[in-house]
């Protein structure tokens, strides 16, 4: 289908050979594709009210942190289950949702929450539901997801999602992603307010970060940048890292034997 080819040499007790060859063209930087992230502010979002539905502990303390510097209003629950409850009770402007949660995952907690209105036959005057948020079937719903599988995203919207991202993310590209939701959403255009972005100075401090751990067998750019090189940020991340890793290296040694 490429107009490639395939071939294989074998010899006994001595081993295979597979070789390919498909014609691409060779590529420049100009083919690349441009993240404009000049108008960014993470600013912007500090009015918005965020749900996030994530059962891993490190995973929680991270995207806490992210959202606390830029200012939001953040409720974290364990699981799906816990998130419909929450959104039952409360108005958010947004979900981040986590999607392989114990108890109920993320795309059975979006089934549910995308059903609410329909379910809900208790009695609201017409004022309290043109209020921003009382819809809770329409909150946007954003998919953290570890599955990059091509069809995945689509499956994501499928069910009513209204974007993903997928682990690990930076900074950056979550911001991106939720900015997005945000320009197609009337009811949170007005919390946006463009100011003047703050992401040159994180770039060069990034890059100096790169060149420092350059010679290091471990790379801390992703997590200095998030940190803003905040040394206790840095170490309580690293402990939760250590800690949760070594019962996930138990699991998947055991997973393996099995």
């Amino acid at each position: 289908m490429q107009a490639g080819k395939i071939t294989v040499s074998s010899k006994v007790n001595e081993g295979t050979i597979f070789s390919f060859y498909i014609p691409y063209e060779k590529g420049d930087e100009s083919m690349m594709p441009v993240e404009n992230i000049d108008d960014l502010d993470f600013r912007d979002l500090e009015s918005m009210k965020i749900l996030v539905a994530e059962d891993v502990e490190l995973n929680q303390f991270l995207i806490k942190h992210i959202l606390g510097a830029w200012g939001c209003d953040i409720t974290i629950v364990n699981n799906g289950l816990e998130a419909v409850e929450k959104v039952k009770k409360q108005g958010f402007d947004l979900i981040l949702m986590d999607i392989q949660m114990p108890e109920m995952d993320g795309i059975a907690a979006t089934k549910i929450i995308r059903s609410l209105n329909a379910t809900d036959k208790s009695l609201i005057t017409k004022k309290i539901r043109t209020m921003n948020a009382t819809d809770r079937s329409a909150i946007p719903i954003i998919a953290l997801t570890a599955n990059a599988l091509k069809g995945d995203g689509q499956r994501y919207l499928d069910i009513g999602m209204n974007g993903y991202i997928t682990k690990p993310y930076t900074e950056e590209k979550l911001f991106q992603v939720i900015t997005q939701i945000v320009k197609t959403n009337d009811n949170l255009k007005r919390k946006i307010i463009p100011s003047v972005s703050h992401a040159h100075a994180m770039e060069a401090a990034v890059e100096k970060q790169i060149q420092e751990e350059e010679e290091k067998l471990y790379d801390l750019t992703l997590i200095n940048t998030i940190g803003k090189n905040d040394p206790a940020f840095t170490k309580k991340f690293i402990g939760l890292f250590m800690t949760s890793m070594t019962e996930s290296l138990n699991e998947l040694k055991q997973a393996a034997a099995t």
